[in-house]
């Protein structure tokens, strides 16, 4: 048997094989399209949900057989899988309070269809990380993506640290005990996800009967979201005041008015936000009139005047 053609081979034939293909066994592209999604069914499917830091299985490297094996294995592996993704607000200051899909890309992402959502709220954290995941989760990846067909919410919003282990303790600063962060929590999912639309099938858990059909409505209501939407409206007054120390409060009244649907406190903060930067922007006016106006047409020795005025 001859060596096979390598970088750097000169004059070699390629190898023979053993087994030479017979012109009658049927290629996988040549079966009919109902076998081949049959068996991509067969590779591709899971018995049950996959976690978002899923590293694909060995039969997924089917896939990179040829473009079009890709192009129709894609859309069983990830539009027909349900993925979980789990947000809390336990982990502490120093991880993230999202397991991120950090084995999938960006342009696999939009390819989801099928999602199992686990939310887990700790009264012995705050809430914020649950609502700036929320926030940041449905914009950055539901809302991306070509269709919704499942949408699991499974909350658990009661949930107790434990008892061995106190992570309130006063030299933590991220922990402290927040009564009012599941009514918080509640508003955040109810606000956020509730911008999505055209959801075939909804499953929530863990919400009041009341607060859950209200978010169930949402989902599947397949009435065109508003142009101007409170959600939109903090977004931009969020990116123009965030980082500034003096409105931060403000900016946490206009938030918590958005997620229960108060227009009117959320009209009352942004009007104190903006009275705010108004006397701030004043007080750097004032600061820079202090000094004296640099006459343009000055010498470098400070002597006004334009040149040769003055001379004989």
């Amino acid at each position: 048997m001859t060596r096979p053609v390598g970088r750097g081979a000169v004059n070699r034939k390629a190898v023979e094989t053993d087994t030479p293909t017979d012109p009658a066994t049927p290629r996988f592209l040549s079966l009919p399209a109902e076998i081949r999604n049959m068996i991509y069914s067969l590779l591709f499917r899971a018995d049950s949900t996959i976690k978002s830091n899923w590293r694909p299985h060995l039969s997924a490297q089917f896939l990179r057989t040829c473009r079009q094996v890709r192009d129709e294995g894609l859309p069983i592996l990830y539009g027909e899988n349900t993925f979980r993704f789990e947000i809390c607000n336990t982990y502490g200051p120093f991880y993230n309070s999202y397991s991120a899909p950090i084995s999938l890309r960006r342009s696999t992402q939009t390819r989801l269809s099928r999602f199992h959502i686990v939310v887990t709220y700790t009264d012995a954290h705050k809430v914020e990380p649950i609502r700036k995941t929320v926030r940041w989760f449905v914009n950055r990846i539901l809302a991306r993506t070509t269709r919704i067909d499942f949408l699991r919410l499974e909350c658990n919003l009661d949930s107790k640290d434990d008892g061995d282990f106190d992570r309130r303790h006063p030299s933590a600063d991220n922990y402290s005990v927040d009564d009012g962060g599941r009514a918080e929590a509640v508003g955040a999912l109810r606000t956020w996800f509730g911008q999505l639309r055209n959801v075939t099938k909804v499953e929530i858990e863990g919400l009041e009967e009341g607060d859950a059909a209200i978010l169930r409505k949402r989902l599947q209501s397949s009435e065109a979201l508003g142009k101007t939407l409170p959600t939109d409206m903090y977004t931009a007054l969020e990116t123009q005041v965030q980082g500034t120390e003096f409105c931060e409060d403000d900016l946490q009244e206009a938030l918590l008015a958005v997620e229960n649907d108060n227009m009117e406190r959320f009209e009352a903060s942004s009007r104190i936000i903006l009275e705010a930067w108004t006397q701030r922007l004043e007080g750097i006016k004032d600061a820079i009139r202090q000094f004296p106006e640099r006459d343009e047409n000055a010498d470098e020795d400070g002597h006004g005047g334009k040149e040769g005025e003055g001379e004989e």
